[in-house]
């Protein structure tokens, strides 16, 4: 079994797969290669960063493990007889800490700061509002929007998490709602995030009449897909003031294009797709992958298996 592995790997990885699976041929190499798209045709498994290009010559693939969360970027390009995994459980953290920074940067008005900065301008009127005992609305309460829950309730907040599938309340969740009762609690919600994945089941579920619905103070955010929001009526929201203002990471076009009006709206802070980037990723991947490989190996189910259906 030849196995093509795409990041960078941790101390010590190749070492341990070798010696446990002494049979196995595991070949590691960059994503930009030159010899990447020859080693994938001959793959049976991939783990990483998938190139989309080279799915339809994988003949004998069985299994892709992917580097990301996300997986609609490779869904049907697949041969629906390999396995298909994402890395849920990497990004939590560290998607976590960047929800709260952008929470909390608008609250203190921090990009205001920076802004009074690059001029030299002594603005003591930013920040003057506080999270704490703020109703903060998690669409897409998984293990990302867990983790954000958690040190949401660290700072005093009330959290309200929504999710496709209600099951049990979490501690660090005040409420816990199925998608359909969104539209109830928005009126109630100070700050509004989401992490969604991307996919035809998620785009816009915050259009121009749910942007109606929230409080004009309200503060939306998000760091899962850009689908997930109207840009268009989000920023007519703002320059209407009928919103507070926004965190935004990710985006419906990416790079997000100069003409955007996003870029230059304010009480928006943008950040470049980088919620997820952290520097303890090959680490946290490699576990995820090597936990897999020994479960593929005997015969037992996968973690983080996609559903194909829903893309996650």
């Amino acid at each position: 079994m030849k196995i093509v592995y795409t990041p960078r790997l941790p101390e010590g990885a190749k070492a341990r797969v070798a010696e446990q699976f002494p049979e196995l041929e595991f070949v590691a190499l960059s994503a930009n290669a030159p010899e990447l798209m020859a080693e994938l045709a001959t793959a049976d498994v991939i783990a990483g960063w998938v190139p989309v290009e080279a799915l339809a010559a994988c003949k004998q693939l069985r299994w892709v493990q992917l580097g990301s969360a996300g997986a609609e970027a490779v869904l049907g390009n697949i041969p629906e007889t390999a396995r298909l995994t994402n890395a849920s459980g990497v990004f939590d953290l560290t998607m976590a800490e960047h929800a709260l920074a952008l929470i909390l940067a608008l609250t203190r008005g921090v990009d205001q700061m920076v802004q009074a900065k690059a001029t030299s301008t002594w603005n003591s009127r930013t920040g003057r509002g506080e999270v704490f005992g703020k109703t903060l609305t998690v669409v897409g309460f998984g293990n990302i929007g867990t983790a954000v829950a958690e040190r949401a309730k660290c700072f005093g907040m009330r959290v309200i998490g929504v999710r496709r599938r209600v099951a049990e309340k979490p501690a660090c969740a005040d409420e816990l709602i199925g998608i359909d009762e969104l539209d109830v609690v928005l009126p109630r919600t100070d700050h509004l995030l989401f992490v969604l994945p991307g996919g035809p089941h998620t785009r816009h579920v915050l259009d121009a009449r749910r942007l109606k619905l929230l409080p004009p103070h309200a503060m939306v955010y998000n760091i899962g897909r850009g689908n997930a929001i109207d840009e268009v009526a989000l920023a007519e929201a703002i320059l209407g003031a009928r919103l507070g203002g926004a965190g935004l990471d990710v985006f419906e076009s990416e790079p997000l294009p100069e003409t955007s009006p996003l870029w230059g709206l304010p009480n928006v802070i943008i950040s470049p797709h980088t919620a997820g980037r952290t520097s303890n990723y090959p680490a946290r991947f490699f576990e995820i992958f090597f936990d897999n490989l020994q479960r593929f190996r005997s015969g037992e189910p996968l973690r983080n298996e996609v559903d194909r259906y829903w893309g996650y």
